[in-house]
């Protein structure tokens, strides 16, 4: 059977030009508060214009304690619209559609720990040197607050789509794995309550995106080290 690789797809409502998916992947061209800078724009110009069906945007963080490596888009207040608003335009004049993954560091975060910042984590993780607290219940239900106006902020912006990050070791896949969440409350122990997460984000979000608005996890199912989700 063969893949018909240049031909158009349809996800919900979005419909691209072809099959090839551009992955998130951080470049380093935000300022200091996180915002779209020129760079930003002429590299997803030029992204735009490389015969894409969909690029997902490097990672946006949803709070300011959520931020994982310095120069890295946000999405966290809407001072972030117009400039995320302006990745968009570049992209489709390039007649690409886009996506915006949003995404909470949690502990994995070597950025705000080496300032000093205390990090939010899961579950206290005593060998890890950086200092860090497991977070409240009162503390996650912000989040996943934080979570669904960060979508909000993308798709007011003009975004095609939203994807959550919910890979690479940050905080969505710390409350899956098992290494990183060790809570007795409703957020951990089991398997299915170590998704409560996952889900309660997914279920705020699409009440807040709408039914039809393409939303997207890319999911870690397998952590490196022992002790993980296998």
């Amino acid at each position: 059977m063969s893949i018909e690789l240049f031909e158009p797809f349809s996800i919900g409502k979005m419909e691209l030009r072809n099959r090839i998916v551009r992955s998130a992947t951080w470049d380093a061209t935000a300022d200091a508060s996180g915002a779209v800078t020129d760079a930003s724009v002429a590299f997803y110009d030029t992204l735009g214009q490389g015969g894409l069906g969909l690029i997902v945007t490097g990672f946006a963080f949803v709070s300011s304690h959520g931020q994982s490596v310095p120069a890295q888009y946000g999405a966290h207040n809407d001072d972030m619209i117009p400039g995320l608003r302006r990745l968009v335009q570049a992209v489709h004049e390039g007649g690409a559609k886009i996506a915006l993954q949003i995404a909470h560091a949690g502990i994995n975060s070597p950025y705000l720990g080496a300032t000093g910042v205390v990090l939010m984590a899961v579950s206290a993780i005593p060998e890890l040197d950086t200092p860090h607290r497991e977070m409240t219940g009162e503390e996650i239900e912000s989040i996943i607050d934080d979570f669904v106006a960060a979508a909000v902020r993308g798709r007011e912006a003009g975004f095609d789509a939203i994807q959550l990050h919910a890979a690479h070791g940050y905080l969505m896949s710390q409350f899956l794995s098992p290494r990183f969440n060790h809570r007795t409350d409703e957020w951990g122990g089991s398997a299915e309550n170590r998704r409560i997460f996952h889900l309660e984000i997914i279920r705020k979000v699409r009440q807040a995106i709408g039914a039809d608005f393409p939303l997207m996890v890319k999911l870690g199912v397998e952590d490196d080290k022992e002790g993980g989700l296998t």
